[in-house]
């Protein structure tokens, strides 16, 4: 059929043009370049642009393809280097699937189509690279051999690409976090540490343990990248992320105290002891949830090891978590559940005007309430 003249172009009839997008199921397309073509038989010359299967393809006017991203209509032809491409892929595709069904799925064709492409790839290498059976599908000798030859190339395309999209998103570098104590990343961080690792390896996740009141000082200074910190936490500057542990509170006692000895703790029995100070080293509301009244407060906050020091010697005693003796120990002191308060609770936080893909990345590898890994 004839191409009509409309305006300053030609274009199809309708008709056909219905027909060749029905008949045709090609991965490429060839355009007619009206300048010099009115009809399908002409061929010489054709309009395009580029390649989305394989950018670097070198498409010259003269040729007879063009790829799919600036053609309307499909063809029986397509172009040699991006077919050699998607057969590779399909090929190597199915020689890990050893399933027709399940590569064709992989790849989001029809399994007629992976079939066609096999034997083309067969065609074009000149021998049988599948054994195909109505029970199963394996590689021939030739078929491994391609595949051991392809599959470095494959796998350096892969970490490029994964490498790609790393710097696209911004998830590179360092992610420095840090914990109040051990004990407040929950039982599952390092597990989502892990999974973050493995789905961004060009982040590298720094992990401190903080100094006393310094955690959200330098979390505003943009020293740090996000803090897992106990709740109620309410700051305006700060985004309250998902609860990485939520855990019954307990009572850090010397061997030998009273209260050891009955075995467990009440609020009522804070009232004749002294607790660590920590005003100025947490918000308000915190201090009020982590360190409750009537409990009187005695020197200020160290690390973890010095408070378990002065609870050794008997000058305090430290409300904490029932976890807190998986993560420290020290001669003298023992962990006693502490009743009549709810449990305790951390999450991640983060500055709200640093936020960065990386800690919304981190972020997302929780599920909330549980602080496990997503």
């Amino acid at each position: 059929p004839r191409l009509r003249h409309v305006g300053l172009r030609w274009v199809l009839p309708k008709k056909f043009a219905m027909a060749c997008a029905k008949s045709f199921r090609a991965c490429c397309w060839t355009v007619i370049d009206p300048a010099r073509s009115h009809s399908l038989s002409a061929r010489a010359s054709v309009n395009w642009r580029h390649c989305s299967a394989n950018p670097g393809a070198d498409f010259r006017p003269g040729r007879q393809w063009a790829c799919c991203s600036t053609a309307r209509f499909q063809t029986k032809r397509a172009c040699p280097q991006c077919s050699s491409s998607t057969r590779s892929w399909t090929g190597e595709t199915l020689a890990e699937e050893l399933h027709f069904g399940r590569a064709a799925e992989r790849m989001y064709l029809s399994q007629s189509r992976v079939s066609q492409t096999i034997r083309a790839m067969e065609t074009r290498v000149g021998g049988r690279l599948f054994e195909r059976t109505s029970r199963r599908v394996r590689l021939t000798p030739l078929g491994e051999r391609l595949r051991d030859g392809l599959r470095p190339g494959f796998d350096q395309i892969h970490l490029a690409l994964a490498e790609a999209r790393e710097i696209a998103s911004g998830i590179t570098g360092e992610l420095r976090v840090s914990l109040l104590n051990f004990a407040a990343g929950g039982p599952s961080f390092s597990q989502v540490v892990r999974a973050f690792t493995t789905a961004h390896p060009g982040c590298e996740v720094v992990v401190y343990e903080a100094f006393p009141g310094e955690a959200l000082p330098r979390l505003r200074r943009g020293e740090l990248d996000a803090v897992a910190h106990w709740l109620p936490i309410r700051q305006p500057d700060l985004v309250v992320g998902p609860v990485l542990m939520r855990e019954e509170r307990a009572l850090a006692v010397r061997d030998g105290h009273p209260l050891a000895e009955r075995g467990y703790a009440t609020l009522e029995d804070l009232g004749g002891e002294h607790v660590i100070d920590a005003t100025g080293m947490l918000p308000p509301e915190t201090l009020e949830v982590v360190y409750p009244l009537p409990a009187r407060r005695r020197g200020a906050e160290g690390r973890m090891i010095e408070v378990l020091s002065l609870v050794a010697r008997g000058e305090i005693v430290h409300p904490t978590v029932a976890s807190l003796a998986d993560y420290y120990t020290h001669p003298g002191v023992r962990v006693i559940p502490l009743r009549g308060l709810p449990p305790l609770e951390s999450a991640l936080i983060w500055s709200a005007e640093r936020e960065t893909a990386a800690v919304r990345a981190f972020a997302s590898m929780v599920w909330p309430d549980t602080g496990s890994p997503s």
